[in-house]
């Protein structure tokens, strides 16, 4: 009866190592979330510009 303990701590160590592809996939994708966010950063700046050349306008 140990054989099935085996098969099933197989099955979950598979499992996990599923998971841990995974999460090397997720990270490799992070470089790119990273440049979307500086990138929001920067339209950010550009829009507090906006406002400020608005606020210059407006007198």
């Amino acid at each position: 009866m140990i054989f099935p303990k085996i098969e099933r701590f197989l099955l979950i160590t598979a499992k996990i190592e599923r998971f841990f592809l995974i999460t090397a996939k997720i990270e490799r994708f992070l470089p790119i979330t990273a440049k979307i966010e500086r990138f929001l950063l920067l339209t950010a700046k550009i829009e507090r510009f906006f406002l400020i050349t608005a606020k210059i306008e407006r007198f």
